[in-house]
């Protein structure tokens, strides 16, 4: 599939399908990618052991990324099979984990990177399994502890927000059940003030609940396990792992950026008030008086039934083809399903010289 999209995932600390990206092939579908030497440079000699090595971490990476890939559907669609469920879940992103954290293959890595007579193709391949290796392996045992903690209490966070019962009391309805993607589509539209209101405080009722059970301990133990890797807690590690500098760096960035458009922001919120009322910085009224009415206004331009058309067409002209894709979409809003959109590759990516059919899977 020639769909350049690459793979969101909120699971990993860096994109996994990196590997994938990679010069040789993930397994033998295409005799395009056994051509010999690398894609990069046809005919270039390349180091045999290199481009053995590639292409048994590749295969290898295959199989575990597509197994976490299955859990990671089945439970964020709450699909009705004994085949997913969270500790399933827990167990298949563990092993991935440590996959990509073996000391063994980061060694391997360097020493073929040393021995040279490298492709450039295989050279670039064998630098991003540096890299990646790099950001998981943990010297600390006490570290390593933290993170099955971690990913063992975030599973089980994630299994009791599916099943929380969600809904309002509505005026003259009594109670609705809605998931929090119905809720906030409430208060986009809903002219009822009471209505949005209502939405608003079931919303605000997540917090309380993902508070008792389990969130607090959650990032106890991410900080532990990043502070026992010297970092200051567990964003400064995630922020230094994915972009190469530190929080601090990072805020000050931000800090400036705040600062800049504070004023903006203030004045937005005064002419807001001024044109609404003082009702209008409330937080159930402002999307809605900023919105509200002009999403109602193009609701009847972009019905729900022609919203993969629209997907479709708006991907075509970004230049993003569909040809031989296969792809699975669940749009439809239910109970006990993960309510924040992903697009999802179940499969790594081929290197990008090989226009061949992949899945993609988008919620």
């Amino acid at each position: 599939m020639a769909f350049s999209l690459q793979q969101l995932s909120t699971q990993m600390l860096l994109l996994p399908s990196t590997l994938a990206f990679a010069s040789r092939s993930l397994h033998s579908r295409s005799p395009l990618l056994h051509h010999g030497g690398s894609l990069a440079s046809t005919g270039a000699a390349t180091n045999p052991a290199a481009a053995s090595f590639i292409d048994r971490i590749n295969n290898d990476y295959e199989g575990l990324h597509k197994s976490f890939e299955q859990q990671f559907w089945g439970t964020k669609m709450a699909l009705a099979s004994k085949d997913y469920s969270t500790e399933e879940l827990t167990r298949t992103k563990r092993e991935m984990e440590d996959f990509l954290a073996s000391e063994e293959k980061l060694a391997t890595t360097r020493q073929l990177l040393a021995d040279g007579g490298l492709s450039d193709r295989d050279a670039m391949t064998l630098k991003l399994f540096e890299r990646t290796f790099g950001c998981y392996i943990m010297e600390s045992a006490e570290a390593r502890e933290f993170r099955l903690e971690a990913t063992k209490i975030e599973g089980d966070l994630e299994s009791s927000r599916n099943n929380m019962a969600l809904g309002a009391e509505l005026p003259g309805q009594g109670y609705v059940e809605m998931s929090s993607v119905g809720l906030r589509s409430k208060m986009s539209v809903d002219s009822n003030e009471e209505v949005r209101k209502a939405c608003w405080e079931s919303l605000r009722g997540i917090g309380d609940f993902v508070l008792a059970n389990g969130f607090i301990e959650l990032v106890k133990a991410r900080n532990a396990m990043a502070k026992a890797l010297g970092y200051e807690d567990y964003y400064d590690y995630k922020v230094t792992q994915a972009e190469g500098f530190g929080k601090r760096d990072l805020f000050d960035i931000l800090d400036k950026l705040e600062e800049d458009t504070r004023p903006l922001m203030e004045q937005a919120r005064k002419d807001l008030q001024a044109i609404k009322g003082e009702s209008a910085l409330e937080p159930w009224n402002t999307g809605y008086l900023v919105a509200g009415d002009v999403t109602s206004k193009l609701d009847p331009y972009f019905p729900f039934e022609k919203s993969v058309e629209a997907w479709g067409r708006s991907f075509s002209a970004l230049g993003i083809e569909y040809k031989g894709a296969t792809m699975d979409l669940d749009l439809l809003d239910r109970k006990r399903k993960y309510s924040n959109g992903f697009c999802h590759w179940p499969q790594p990516g081929e290197p990008f010289e090989a226009t061949l059919a992949m899945m993609t899977r988008v919620q």
